[in-house]
């Protein structure tokens, strides 16, 4: 059978880092290759947000997998393809079609609840051959991630090869429970891993010159993960790599030998906050003075630090985020990225505020981590929006700090100054609406209708 696959876009750009945005998501590669191995023909379409093109799409099974805030453009294509061929299938997953599975069912024949690797074959079979049922499929978790494919990087149509960085994935789940996190409902609190020979076998079969460890802690596992940086140590693999971590990583030196010995150059971590109530309400169980150590640690080993901050929690407030940018001055964070907390479908955060009221839309879009979409406790939605685009444009517009990180990252500081500037331009239709919000509150339908 003929089966596209399509990772659709956000409607909005946000502020995001040059090559890690341009990285695939590895869900829909999986599948893929899963199914190409099976014998059909199979293609994957990173979605560029321009117009719909139905017949760009034509195939028998139109597989889409969304994010929350790309699953309205998901819904998009998802109708035009139907409207253009109703008798062909739609099948829908991915993170938000397991949370809302009737919402994407208005717009597909068929939607996969949780994960669909070990069930994806036999889903497609049924299809061809007219014999499923249920609409509603619920998957199940991988259990032996050894006996995935390596993912066919080739199966995607539009996007230039090689990658700026070859994306691996060598584990799932996660035991930590931060609030605002729906990992843990998506892929469970127990850890699956890869064994580090077969990572390093993936490893072994790239020819990029540089990887990115897409798993929300490279390191959960450090025993295992020491055995696959000695792995890549005994194939001379040295090639710059990157990875999302802890910062308690910093304190086993073993690891931070070995760190160094293979090349990382980058870490993203999740600093979070530097208010230990905000930690606590996330449910982070970090000191700010040990992080700090942290961070002096990893760049003594050369290693750059992405950190990750998120405004917005009940006990911030606007001078937090003053604070923030002197810390990321002081500790000389090599690439902040401030996020707006959002209450992602799924989350403890999510079904808190949705409970309390406190959630002032659901226009999926604006769920990006750029919007302010529900009401803070000691700021009004207009002054947290506004005071985090502040602190990016004192990070990277024309500051002292910008001018730094100009220098060191040209492409991707023009790239997100360029993008900063479409943003202001885009959204600030957006912004007036929070003025209103905050002046009128969110009884008035009518503005608050206008934003859904």
């Amino acid at each position: 059978m003929k089966i596209t696959f399509v990772e659709p876009s956000s409607i909005f750009e946000g502020f995001s880092f040059g090559w890690l945005n341009k990285l695939p998501l590895l869900g829909t590669l999986y599948l893929g290759t899963i199914l190409k191995n099976r014998g059909h023909d199979v293609k994957i379409i990173k979605d560029d947000g321009k117009r719909i093109d139905p017949e760009q799409l034509d195939c028998d099974i139109l597989c889409i997998s969304s994010m929350t805030s790309t699953t309205r453009r998901g819904y998009a294509i998802a109708d035009a393809f139907k409207q253009k061929y109703p008798e062909r299938k739609v099948l829908i997953g991915g993170v938000h079609a397991t949370f809302f599975p009737n919402e994407a069912l208005s717009h597909a024949d068929y939607v996969v609840v949780g994960e669909a690797d070990p069930i994806i074959d036999t889903v497609v079979s049924r299809i061809k051959n007219k014999k499923l049922k249920s609409k509603l499929i619920k998957g199940k978790p991988c259990e032996d991630l050894d006996s995935l494919p390596f993912p066919d990087l080739s199966l995607i149509q539009n996007i230039k090869l090689p990658l700026p960085r070859t994306p691996i994935s060598t584990s799932r789940g996660c035991p930590f429970n931060c609030s605002f996190c729906s990992v843990t409902k998506m892929f469970g609190r127990k850890y699956r891993f890869r064994t580090p020979e077969n990572v390093v076998e993936e490893i072994l079969s790239r020819k990029n010159k540089r990887i990115f460890f897409y798993d929300d802690n490279f390191a959960a596992s450090r025993e295992r993960t020491k055995k696959i940086l000695k792995g890549m140590l005994e194939y001379n693999i040295t090639v710059p790599w990157a990875a999302q971590a802890r910062l308690d990583v910093a304190y086993d030196d073993e690891l931070m030998n070995l760190f160094s010995k293979t090349n990382c150059n980058y870490l993203c971590v999740g600093i979070e906050s530097i208010n230990p109530k905000s930690l606590k309400e996330y449910n982070k169980h970090q000191d700010v003075g040990l992080i700090k150590k942290a961070i002096r640690k990893l760049h003594d080993y050369g290693i750059k630090i992405h950190g990750m901050f998120v405004f917005g929690a009940d006990n911030d407030d606007k001078k937090i985020i003053d604070k923030t940018i002197e810390f990321c001055d002081e500790m000389n964070i090599d690439s902040p990225q401030f996020s707006i907390l959002t209450p992602l479908p799924g989350s403890d955060l999510y079904h808190k505020l949705d409970a309390k009221g406190r959630i002032f839309t659901k226009n999926w879009d604006l769920y990006d981590l750029n919007h302010v979409v529900f009401r803070p406790k000691r700021m009004s939605a207009y002054d947290l929006q506004m005071k985090v685009v502040e602190a990016i444009k004192k990070n990277y517009w024309l500051t002292k700090r910008g001018f730094a990180f100009l220098f060191q990252n040209f492409k991707t500081c023009i790239s997100i100054i360029k993008k900063g500037l479409k943003w202001w331009y885009d959204h600030r239709a957006y912004l007036r609406f929070l003025e209103k919000i905050d002046k009128r509150g969110t009884r008035n339908k009518n503005i608050v209708n206008n934003l859904n």
